[in-house]
This record gives C-alpha cells, sequence and structure tokens, in this order.
C-alpha cells in the first residue's frame, strides 16, 4: 500500500505519524532525516524520509543520497552486509516531497561488535587497501591487544576488540570476513565519489537473526 494511499486527510507533515499509526504501524525510530514504521502484517520497517524546506516540491539532496544507496544495495543483493529493500518510492504531501522505502528487519548488534565494525571503517580509509585488510587479518587469533606493533593502528581497539574480531572471524569464515571488509571499502568509495559524509559509526551497522552484520545509512547529505 502507497503513504498517499493511506493519507487521504493529511494536510500537514506531522499527520503521517498520526494516520500511520492509526492505521497498525508501530514507530521505532527517528533520526535526522527519517522515521521507521514496524509494517503490521508484514514484519517489514517502513523508513519515511523527510522533506526539505529549502527544496519545495524537488526531491532533496538526501533523497537522492538514498536512491542511490538502495540501488547500490539491489544491485549487489548477493552481498548478505547489505541490507535488502522493496517498495522504495516517493510522495508528496501538501506540497512537499517525501520518500518511502520498505526494509527488512534488523536489531542492534552487540555494543562490542559495533565498536570493532567501526574501527574497521576508521583503519580502513588507508589508501592502501590490500594491505589494511592484510593487518586487520594478522590480529586474528591474538588475545594480547599488545602483542605486536602494528596494533598500535587500531586507534581505541583493546583486548574487548580483539574478542569480537575473533568471534567474527569464527561466525563468517575468512572468506566472507574478507567480503565484510571490501564491502566497507566499497560503500565508502561510492559514498566519497557522490560527495557523500561517510556516517559508518556503530549504530548504523546491525544485525539479522543469524548474526550477520548489515551496513545501514552509511552516509550523510549536506541536508542534515
Amino acid at each position: 500500500m502507497k503513504i498517499n494511499e493511506l493519507i487521504t486527510e493529511a494536510y500537514r507533515s506531522e499527520d503521517i505519524a498520526v494516520i500511520l499509526i492509526k492505521k497498525g504501524y508501530k514507530l521505532i525510530g527517528d533520526g535526522t532525516d527519517q522515521d521507521a514504521y514496524l509494517e503490521p502484517g508484514t514484519g517489514k520497517v517502513l523508513k519515511i524520509f523527510g522533506s526539505d524546506d529549502n527544496y519545495g516540491e524537488k526531491h532533496s539532496d538526501g533523497h537522492r543520497m538514498f536512491k542511490i544507496w538502495v540501488e547500490y544495495c539491489e544491485k549487489n543483493k548477493s552481498n548478505p552486509f547489505l541490507p535488502k529493500f522493496d517498495g522504495w518510492e516517493g510522495f508528496e504531501l501538501n506540497g512537499k516531497k517525501y520518500l518511502q522505502i520498505r526494509m527488512e528487519r534488523l536489531q542492534e548488534l552487540p555494543l562490542y561488535i559495533a565498536n570493532v565494525l567501526e574501527e574497521f571503517v576508521y583503519h580502513l580509509g588507508a589508501a592502501d587497501t590490500g594491505a589494511a585488510i592484510a593487518s586487520i587479518l594478522q590480529k586474528i587469533g591474538s588475545s594480547d591487544p599488545d602483542d605486536d606493533e602494528s596494533f598500535d593502528e587500531f586507534d581505541g581497539l583493546e583486548e574487548q576488540g580483539l574478542d569480537a574480531l575473533n568471534e567474527l572471524m569464527i561466525q563468517l569464515g575468512k572468506q566472507r570476513f574478507v567480503l565484510l571488509l571490501k564491502t566497507i571499502v566499497a560503500v565508502k568509495k561510492l559514498g566519497t565519489r557522490y560527495g557523500f559524509g561517510i556516517d559508518m559509526h556503530g549504530n548504523n551497522f546491525m544485525h539479522r537473526n543469524d548474526g550477520i552484520p548489515v551496513i545501514v545509512d552509511p552516509w550523510l547529505s549536506d541536508d542534515y
């Protein structure tokens, strides 16, 4: 069902929440640029991306950014570290443009796993990506953050971070672990190419029921 089929008498943007909740949707998250609702019946998440006053009847840079992200994920559906989307489209309310999309429901990662993924993002900003990945793999199996000098490259990654690193390798296996690192690099490069800020902090990694980490909302636009 389209959002503009749900909202038949809304005249202000805040009416979106009122109408959706009456239809059985449950607000489960709100951020700078979007609200997230649990959709009744499907268990999926409906995201509503807000309009920007500076754009009036046009879609904002934030909408464009998210469209690029969704298209990238759809082109790489076989990658387990990217979210699954469906049913995305724009709609207009009271002369303003909004964007809606449905996404699979994900859960928060344990903090120590989220922290180590954030460290990967920082570390994989190095020009020599191959060397950066190799230095991460070198830590596998270690239990002492001071066991070699190269560990200093991981700012703030202490013993609990090593536990997370080893846990991810055991869970994913080497091939998928390396794919996770390469996916982080690819998403960073794509965002930079389009001029978006990188926003891949720990809270922007979530996981499925099987524990596989998933990258969500990795970029920032000038709108927000």
